[in-house]
């Protein structure tokens, strides 16, 4: 259900055009060429949902590059351990939201 509707996107970000069907059927039918472009198409929009987050001034990781299995980004944390992932953060309900006041604890 996360990425119904989605267009499949290509190693540069871009739509499949021509082949659509094709990649459609492929993925569909979770062929290993089916399961590597809609694994390349989610990291596309992980990619530009960061550059579109970075830009409007959230505090995620500043991206780079992307490739069809990783995106470069910059370092968040410090000289002893990385910032958590999002999937080990549990925030109480005052700390998820906004305040002009407060700051993350990953920027204290």
């Amino acid at each position: 259900m996360y990425r119904e509707g989605r267009d499949v996107l290509t190693p540069d970000g871009r739509p499949v055009g021509k082949d659509a069907d094709r990649v459609a059927r492929a993925i569909g039918k979770k062929t290993s060429y089916g399961r590597q472009v809609a694994h390349t198409s989610w990291l596309m929009y992980e990619y530009t949902a960061m550059q579109a987050l970075h830009q409007a001034g959230a505090a995620v990781p500043q991206p780079f590059a992307a490739a069809e299995n990783a995106i470069l980004t910059s370092y968040h944390g410090d000289a002893q351990m990385a910032a958590p992932i999002l999937a080990e953060v549990a925030l109480e309900p005052d700390e998820a939201r906004p305040s002009s006041t407060r700051r993350c604890a990953t920027q204290r």
